[in-house]
């Protein structure tokens, strides 16, 4: 995700707002973040996600996969710019990871919950159960992307 992506950022979500497409023919939702730090690319200093569905008036669109936000919220996102300059979450719920806290150490964790989706996931994992979810330290996280970035401006692949 990281090499398809055009920024991974750390942000908070200051503004959630849904609308019909142009055409009328769909509802998108726009997540405006407040970015606290790049750890590739620079869109700026305030940028907006858009994702499929959303709520206007009494009109509800729902998609499989797609992830949503809610004011307040920190995530680290991983963010593809479309031909048409609209940013959007790379890889589904796969491009979102929350930001916690440690209870025992108070120290940033990011969690992302796996969807449920065969179509994300290997062709091997059982969907009878949950896969649960992934936990790692924003440190670590961090210094993955990091790692790669280094390796692959040094021609190495990962």
């Amino acid at each position: 995700m990281t090499e398809q992506s055009s920024a991974v950022v750390l942000g908070r979500c200051v503004e959630v707002r849904s609308e019909w497409t142009a055409d009328r023919s769909d509802i998108v939702t726009h997540y405006v973040f407040e970015v606290r730090q790049y750890y590739k690319g620079n869109l700026g200093q305030r940028i907006t996600i858009t994702g499929l569905g959303g709520q206007v008036g009494e009109w509800v669109a729902l998609y499989s996969g797609v992830p949503g936000f809610r004011v307040g919220e920190e995530a680290v996102l991983f963010v593809w710019t479309g031909p048409q300059g609209r940013h959007q979450v790379i890889g589904l719920t796969q491009g979102k990871f929350r930001v916690g806290r440690d209870g025992a150490t108070g120290e940033a964790v990011l969690q992302q919950t796996l969807s449920a989706e065969p179509m994300l996931e290997p062709r091997n994992h059982s969907h009878a159960a949950p896969a649960g979810q992934l936990a790692m330290p924003l440190a670590a996280f961090r210094s993955r992307i990091e790692s790669y970035l280094r390796n692959r401006a040094g021609g190495a692949r990962q």
